[in-house]
């Protein structure tokens, strides 16, 4: 029986073959397989996303697309050509937008209506200075620099210039505006729901590379995600498959997507016309995709594309704002909690570490932003799992960190992390963790007073 690995790796190998079978095809992905009845099976499966077209004189679409490919077993979704119409406008944390692009003569036109996602900073802005531009879809705002973007009120009879559009690419969806000087961005928080942070749930390069929470649940078809868009307002979806090669007459879109669908033929549906632009996240309120559009299924469900958010951000050269600090899992947190700050700033060594954390975090950052090798070995390492949990003593959501992750000991583990950095940090990176590295390694199993307690006795010897 093929591993997970040997699942996306054979998918991939066949996508090309899948994607030129038939034209009903409209993309490729992997996702939980469910049997006849309905339930998952527990086993990953190679999806094949298709027009259900009732034209005359074509094969049924089933008989088309082989059972199973090398083993792996083949899941079919099908969809329709119908596009909801639009209907209504509010105003809400993700309210409506409108992109306009200039013709000759200082004309103008609409572009389209859709959802602002989400407030970020391009890449000059740091994390401490407020956001400067707004994220949305690219067949929203399209690309023209300087067109202008407005936000709708209910009735359609205000529309305020908001922003100004800066870049797009349509390889992702996605265009950035940037935020008038007498408007300012809301910040981390969707509609008073606080966001924690982001997570790339794109097995890339490995099945085994996406974070250890989501594997289990997509395996299962049980890996929930939600989002507010101006159309439909909060919904909840289940992510049906990711790594979704699409067919390039059916999407611009040339990153693997992600196939979301709503939670059952009589829930409300996941997306609608207008919810474009809005950005999706999972139960532990981490940014994991911008909504790219959607259709309707045969069985009334309903489908909705979505590009993972960390191929936005590279796309466009952001990073979206989420609550500090975030505990991600392709990044680290951002900036200490502020009771941590003041607690760890009462000691000189503790001064110290902050001194540390401010001088490295920039440069760990960018390794995880250009390092594939680093990234790899974040990954492997559990470096997410590590922080999490030492975010979660400090906000005191658990009462001590683990003495094991993943089946090694927390020394192991940061052991692990502090060799990958040592192998590719700068000379002044790798001197300072030489020096703290038995502080880390020692802080399994502590809870939050222990740990302030060790550094406090660390700096009574030094």
């Amino acid at each position: 029986m093929p591993s997970d690995d040997d699942v996306v790796r054979i998918k991939r190998r066949v996508q090309p073959s899948i994607l030129g079978l038939d034209a009903r095809v409209l993309g490729v992905g992997v996702g939980g397989k469910v049997d006849e009845s309905g339930r998952p099976t527990g086993e990953l499966a190679i999806w094949v996303i298709t027009y259900a077209d009732p034209r005359p004189g074509l094969p049924p679409i089933r008989s088309v697309i082989p059972r199973d490919y090398e083993g792996v077993k083949t899941h079919i979704v099908e969809v329709t050509k119908k596009v909801p119409e639009f209907q209504g406008k509010r105003v809400a944390a993700g309210s409506w937008i409108r992109g306009y692009r200039s013709a000759p003569g200082d004309e103008e036109w609409e572009v389209n209506t859709g959802t602002l996602g989400i407030a970020a900073r391009t890449a000059e802005v740091p994390d401490d200075k407020r956001p400067n531009v707004l994220l949305s879809c690219h067949h929203v705002l399209g690309e023209q620099a300087g067109g202008r973007v407005v936000q709708l009120s209910c009735c359609n009879c205000c529309k305020p210039d908001v922003a100004r559009v800066l870049r797009g690419d349509k390889r992702v969806d996605a265009t950035i505006a940037t935020i008038n000087g007498d408007w300012e961005a809301e910040e981390g928080k969707i509609d008073d729901v606080m966001l924690t942070g982001t997570a790339y749930i794109t097995p890339y390069p490995l099945w085994s590379s996406v974070p250890p929470d989501v594997l289990a649940a997509l395996k299962n078809v049980a890996y929930d995600v939600y989002k507010y868009g101006a159309a439909t307002g909060w919904t909840k979806g289940i992510v049906g498959c990711v790594d979704v090669a699409c067919y390039p007459k059916f999407s611009p879109v040339t990153v693997p997507v992600i196939l979301i669908s709503s939670t059952g033929k009589d829930a409300k549906a996941f997306s609608k016309h207008g919810d474009s632009g809005s950005v999706v996240i999972d139960g532990k309120r981490r940014v994991v995709a911008l909504l790219h559009g959607g259709q309707e299924t045969l069985d009334e469900v309903g489908i909705t594309w979505a590009v993972p958010i960390k191929d936005v951000e590279r796309g466009l050269n952001i990073r979206v704002a989420s609550t500090s600090p975030p505990s991600v899992w392709s990044a680290i947190a951002t900036s200490p909690l502020s009771d941590t700050h003041r607690a760890l700033a009462g000691t000189a060594f503790g001064r110290e570490l902050l001194d540390m954390y401010g001088r490295h975090e920039p440069e760990v950052r960018r390794l995880l932003r250009e390092s594939r090798q680093f990234v790899l070995a974040w990954h492997r390492c559990q470096g997410p799992e590590l922080v999490g949990a030492l975010t979660a003593v400090a906000e005191r959501r658990i009462e001590s960190l683990p003495t094991h992750v993943a089946g090694r000991s927390w020394a192991d583990r940061v052991g692990m992390v502090l060799r990958a950095l040592r192998g590719l940090g700068s000379v002044a990176l790798v001197r300072d963790l030489d020096q703290i590295a038995p502080l880390l390694t020692g802080l399994g199993g502590r809870t939050y007073g222990q740990v302030l307690e060790l550094i406090a006795g660390l700096e009574s010897r030094s």
